[in-house]
């Protein structure tokens, strides 16, 4: 699922006087959707993370909220941005007529706050019927375009259909802090068969469980910063009941409590303490993390979740959303057949 794919909508490439009579919209081109918020850059540190760790970047509008979704090539990191608190979004409207997927249903999980004989999370499914419009953006100019944005400049960003082709393009603003736009930049849509759902067939450990730790996200995006730097192959993440660690060849830095289970002598450390979940990860994810610094603004926390096959990290975005990042263990018997 590269979104890479040749097709109709995809712009070919134009001379500037071309591009200049993109940036004209007709009365034929009807509003889809639209968000504006004001502070921009926690939009800005989002599309980075997405561009630094999947291949496109698609834009899922829904009636109540803006949602960016995309997994890596084997799904063994998804992430989800969500941008839901309409109180704290300055505009946000749809027009659910012109939707490309009217009769989208959503599945919701959700804990009861019962356990079964096992000690697993009993959970209740509802399925909803969910109306959204996909649109996968040109990632090169939509980047591009956040790209631009400083830390006071708000952004919004809005999908159009035009009523003689029926092709879709967006156009994008970024509001600098004195209230003037700039950038008034249209995007063209990539194949939107390119975007895909991922159903994940467990339980959300951050939907059944406390957390592990929470993280100053400044102190957090610091030391991913110095474990980046030394570009190990392979980072471990620990996640323990009360606690968080993460440790390469040259560094080991923890938060929270438990106890270290490696061997003294002939006798090894065992006990709750020492129980802990483990996720081995690229330095160019802990890299990619080290930039989400300033996605919340001032006071961030980073909520960490974790069970034996899933790990998560939940960011405040801005006061807007949040964006949840996923982690999932290859399964070992389909590396073994590979």
């Amino acid at each position: 699922m590269s979104g890479k794919k040749s097709n109709k909508n995809v712009p070919s490439k134009k001379t500037e006087k071309d591009n200049s009579e993109d940036e004209q919209l007709d009365d034929e081109n009807e509003l889809v959707a639209l968000i504006e918020i004001t502070d921009g850059n926690c939009l800005k540190q989002t599309v980075e993370f997405f561009r630094a760790t999947t291949t496109v970047i698609p834009l899922v509008f829904y009636r109540d909220r803006l949602e960016i979704l995309r997994a890596n090539y084997d799904s063994t990191l998804v992430n989800r941005a969500v941008f839901g608190r309409k109180e704290f979004i300055l505009k946000y409207q749809v027009n659910e007529e012109l939707f490309n997927e009217p009769d989208h249903e959503t599945t919701i999980k959700k804990h009861n706050g019962e356990f079964d004989e096992d000690g697993s999370p009993i959970i209740i499914e509802e399925t909803i019927k969910d109306p959204r419009h996909v649109f996968v953006t040109e990632m090169t100019r939509f980047y591009k375009q956040c790209k631009s944005i400083a830390r006071k400049d708000g952004f919004q960003i809005a999908v159009y259909l035009n009523s003689t082709t029926g092709k879709y393009c967006a156009k994008a603003y970024r509001i600098s802090s004195n209230s003037a736009t700039s950038g008034n930049t249209i995007i063209k849509a990539e194949n939107v068969e390119d975007y895909k759902d991922y159903t994940l067939n467990f339980v959300e450990p951050r939907f059944a469980l406390k957390a592990n730790q929470k993280i100053r996200l400044i102190e957090f995006c610091s030391v991913c910063s110095e474990f980046s730097r030394l570009e190990t192959q392979t980072t471990s993440l620990m996640s323990y009941a009360e606690g968080f660690r993460m440790k390469n060849a040259g560094q080991d830095y923890k938060w929270g409590t438990f106890t270290d289970s490696k061997k003294k002598g002939k006798i090894r450390i065992k006990g709750e303490g020492s129980k802990h979940d483990y996720f081995g990860v690229p330095s160019d994810f802990i890299k990619a993390l080290s930039k989400l610094q300033t996605i919340a603004g001032n006071g961030g926390v980073c909520s960490i979740y974790s069970h034996a096959i899933c790990l998560q990290f939940i960011i405040p975005i801005g006061i807007v959303g949040e964006f949840i990042i996923t982690l999932i263990p290859p399964d070992v018997n389909e590396e073994k057949s590979e």
